[in-house]
């Protein structure tokens, strides 16, 4: 079972968590993006979807119209870390909160480290950001720092080997779509910053 506390940083590396991987093969990296999971049992306004468009999406047909696809992929790459780049869900779609609780429960089930970060429709939910990251930050396998610049998720995750950083993953919040989107200068400064430490590090 893995333990968070395991993969948290220590003082050697700037990173925010430090994923551990065996010597003598690949690492093996899963990048998937845009899940986002439409409920249409949620839809904030009766004629947001046309009747075939609440029927494609609705709640029943996530595992159908989602979650299968990334089972079979995760069963056939048997990835060591999973990146999810924006969208977990259809804000807009998820006042409730319940098909965010739903995609981490799923992501949990595998037993995987996982890292996401917000897309332009995470955030468009009444449930609001911060309480959307406390979600991930207490999902046990999920990899998630709210970080100290602006937005909401902006953390590093290294792949090490042989006590060798290897690897080292940026994750950056483009702000939703409510938002002015792209990187801040906040951000630049803090990402350079970040990643002059581990080069100097090393």
């Amino acid at each position: 079972k893995l333990q968070k506390a395991i993969l948290k940083t220590t003082e050697n590396f700037s990173c925010n968590f430090i994923i551990e991987v065996e010597e003598g093969r690949d690492v093996i990296v899963l990048q998937l993006t845009d899940p986002q999971i439409i409920d249409s049992a949620q839809a904030r306004y009766e004629s947001r979807l046309s009747v075939e468009e609440k029927t494609y999406w609705a709640t029943e047909n996530i595992e159908k119209r989602c979650y299968r696809y990334i089972r079979e992929t995760i069963k056939k790459v048997k990835p060591d870390l999973i990146l999810i780049t924006g969208d977990l869900v259809y804000g807009e779609f998820d006042d409730k909160g319940t098909a965010l609780l739903s995609f981490i429960d799923f992501m949990e089930g595998f037993k995987i480290p996982w890292a996401p970060i917000f897309g332009n429709h995470d955030n468009d939910t009444a449930k609001g950001v911060d309480w959307q990251c406390q979600q991930l930050i207490n999902a046990e396998y999920c990899l998630f720092n709210k970080g100290e610049t602006t937005g909401n998720g902006n953390y590093i995750v290294g792949i090490m080997q042989g006590g060798e950083l290897k690897r080292i993953f940026v994750m950056l919040d483009t702000h939703g779509w409510c938002c002015a989107a792209g990187l801040t200068m906040e951000q630049v400064d803090w990402f350079t910053k970040q990643v002059m430490k581990i080069v100097n590090e090393e």
